[in-house]
């Protein structure tokens, strides 16, 4: 997807070939001056095609357009919580394999017989490495990725457009950059709900141009908002991890929840995979955290999943400790100092406490019979009253519980 200025030697060639179009569009329109009324002019008791050929050529090319719509729910004819038999059935002919994508270990697929993968798609359980076994039927569509140029958005948005037309059509973007991968987002409008994936111009390593300050960095990703002309798109992804299925707002839209922290993102999918209870995490971390360059980790069991946040990569350490996130089906809370939490739900909480060393607050509480488990160190840095202490904590339970499974 490099894009290259074209070279000067070839400059006479294309203005040859623009002269040469321009002479036979004229002589077209010529040709169709003397000869396009007779021809459109139907004889003496035949019916007039022209008329019903119109409608006709407009509902094909609405067909057309359909086939490759892209919105936070489908990518052409292929949804968001289809099943994998469902998918099979769009594309009779196509054969599906295992590849890895940038920043997806294992993704499905689908490719016709002549010419490139149509799309990408992933399941809850979709393998971790290539050459895994493919997804069930019955397994549901969780995540639609393509490098298609046909897909786009209804503002004409998709894979080859420059970044420079998408913040046209969508505002102001954010542009997120690891060693691994390098995406845009926009956070609020149409184009919420995707992830632009991007490749960079030729000449440069990255398509945004970020910083080296600590404050340009956010849950592990250098994070900018400038980027250099010719940065292109190169994936659309579609996912259901920050939305509900099919809930619609009073326009009618799908409506987004809200997203998961930051730092948090990065693990999610795969703590997904591994574990079989619904994980429930926060949109925002509090205020004392946002500025906090943070690392997450974290891996799911059968009947639980745990998440740890540190500041530095690979903590080992209670000096770089900043928090973790646990669930623990048929375990119940530890402590006994009750809080009211949304959904009327009742949490147990365990304040700040220090003695050889200090360990920070906790916020605990059973849905589904699962208990869920918070501690984080929202003191970071800062002195905190204990009334403010629960307030935050208070807001991040809520936040994961409003949040519903991610």
């Amino acid at each position: 997807m490099m894009t290259t200025e074209p070279k000067s030697a070839g400059m006479p060639a294309l203005i040859g070939a623009g002269r040469r179009v321009r002479f036979l569009l004229f002589a077209l329109a010529l040709a169709c001056a003397f000869g396009c009324q007779a021809a459109s002019t139907s004889p003496a008791g035949a019916p007039a095609n022209s008329a019903n050929a119109a409608p006709a050529v407009e509902q094909t090319a609405q067909r057309a357009a359909d086939e490759h719509l892209l919105t936070p729910r489908q990518v052409g004819r292929a949804r968001l919580g289809m099943s994998v038999g469902e998918v099979k059935q769009l594309f009779p002919s196509a054969t599906f394999r295992l590849v890895p994508l940038p920043d997806i270990p294992a993704i499905v697929a689908v490719k016709q017989a002549e010419g490139d993968d149509i799309l990408y798609f992933g399941t809850a359980r979709t393998g971790d490495e290539p050459g895994g076994a493919l997804p069930r039927d019955d397994e549901r569509v969780t995540q639609i990725v393509t490098r298609d140029p046909r897909f786009r958005t209804a503002e004409g948005i998709g894979p080859g457009s420059s970044l420079e037309e998408a913040t046209k059509a969508y505002g102001a973007a954010a542009l997120y950059h690891s060693p691994d991968v390098e995406y845009a987002k926009f956070g609020a409008g149409p184009a919420a709900g995707f992830g632009f994936l991007l490749t960079p111009p030729a000449g440069q390593k990255s398509a945004g141009i970020y910083g080296t300050s600590p404050e340009d960095t956010e849950g592990g990703f250098k994070r900018s908002t400038r980027f250099h002309p010719g940065a292109r798109i190169s994936y659309v992804s579609i996912s259901d991890d920050g939305q509900k299925a099919d809930a619609p707002n009073a326009a009618g839209q799908p409506q987004a929840t809200t997203q998961v922290a930051a730092p948090l993102q990065s693990v999610l999918g795969k703590v997904k995979k591994e574990t079989e209870v619904p994980v429930l995490l926060p949109g925002e971390l509090p205020h004392t955290l946002s500025k906090q360059t943070l690392y997450a980790s974290g891996e799911g069991k059968a009947d639980g999943y745990e998440i740890s946040l540190s500041s530095r990569p690979r903590c080992g350490a209670n000096s770089c400790f900043v928090g973790t996130f646990e669930a623990r089906r048929g375990e119940q809370p530890a402590f006994e100092r009750q809080v009211q939490l949304a959904e009327n739900i009742t949490g147990y909480y365990q304040p700040l406490s220090c003695g050889g060393s200090c360990s920070p607050p906790i916020i605990e509480w059973v849905s589904g019979g699962v208990l869920y488990h918070i501690q984080l160190d929202v003191h970071w840095r800062t002195k905190l009253g204990e009334d403010e202490e629960l307030r935050l904590m208070t807001e991040v339970a809520n936040s994961a519980i409003r949040g519903g499974a991610r």
